[in-house]
């Protein structure tokens, strides 16, 4: 097989901020897309219930923390969009209307995005099959 051989990522990541970040290592690119794939249905259910309560502070933690995840995956867009929102979050008047929609915009993109992180995990497992290295031990 070729070793030299590099894994490219799907058009809904960004491929370049990816292969810098893993450096080929698609192991190790492929666990922390499982972790964002399983973190994001509990995520989602968690915020929904911060942004209902109107809980400016815990959303702010909760997009913190996803921003994290993001990066994880090359959303380098979507994370910028969490930034933006989790700052509004933080000044001392809260337009609830605007952040709410926003929310509501960035919800929407990672309920989208779950399929194609899932197609993602999917495509490195068989890249994994058939590109693994092949240790031969010289005696």
């Amino acid at each position: 097989m070729d070793q030299d051989f590099v894994f490219e990522f799907s058009e809904r990541f960004d491929n370049l901020f990816l292969q810098s970040v893993y450096e080929n290592d698609i192991l190790y690119a492929q666990q922390m897309f499982e972790e964002v794939y399983m973190m994001l249905t509990s995520f989602l259910a968690r915020t929904q219930l911060s942004f209902e309560e109107l809980n400016w502070e815990e959303c702010a933690h909760r997009l913190h923390q996803l921003k994290g995840h993001l990066g994880y995956i090359g959303q380098t867009k979507l994370r910028e969009c969490v930034e933006q929102l989790r700052k509004q979050l933080l000044e001392d008047t809260v337009n609830a209307s605007a952040v709410i929609i926003i929310y509501l915009q960035i919800q929407l993109s990672l309920l989208s995005l779950m399929p194609s992180i899932h197609a993602e995990i999917n495509r490195m497992e068989l890249y994994l099959d058939t590109h693994s290295p092949h240790v031969i031990w010289n005696f």
